[in-house]
């Protein structure tokens, strides 16, 4: 969890599990980058354009600017995944979830499940789907499983073959 504030909540409510305060990134250079903490947390975002968006269509407003460390996808799971990575992925990013699935090795770290966020809003025009982001999943070798308008829910087409094999 990037957001200082939200990390801690995070961490008092949840004792069990490895909660870290970095942001998630497609580039592996990038060791830090500057979080638009926005009123609405949930709007916050490490894309300046995104945040001059929701704030000029007055979503929110941006509370704070703080730099953030910045892992990059597979560091992160290399580091912080002993069995070999996460069977289920959830990724919701605002705007930067393409990136990081672009960068992601499929082959070290393969989740038989991905939850995506494929949904483009920007207030005041109509909502659109990310067809990039489908595309590129279909390319990876994921099925198209489930929709929740949000969201999307990607399986790993071998697995789903195989799943009555056993």
């Amino acid at each position: 969890e990037p957001n200082p504030d939200l990390f801690h909540v995070l961490r008092r409510r949840r004792p069990g599990d490895k909660v870290l305060n970095v942001g998630v990134i497609d580039d592996p250079q990038s060791k830090s980058r500057k979080l638009y903490v926005m009123k609405n947390s949930v709007l916050s975002t490490f894309d300046p354009l995104e945040a001059a968006e929701i704030e000029k269509s007055g979503s929110s407003k941006i509370v704070s600017a703080q730099d953030v460390a910045m892992l990059n996808i597979n560091q992160l799971v290399s580091e912080h995944f002993s069995s070999g990575g996460p069977n289920f992925l959830n990724l919701d990013v605002e705007g930067l979830d393409l990136g990081i699935l672009r960068s992601l090795d499929y082959s070290r770290f393969r989740p038989e499940v991905i939850c995506v966020e494929t949904i483009r809003h920007i207030p005041g025009q109509k909502d659109f789907k990310r067809e990039e982001i489908f595309a590129l999943m279909s390319e990876k070798g994921y099925l198209n499983f489930a929709d929740t308008y949000v969201n999307t829910i990607f399986v790993d087409a071998k697995k789903w073959e195989d799943r009555h094999c056993v």
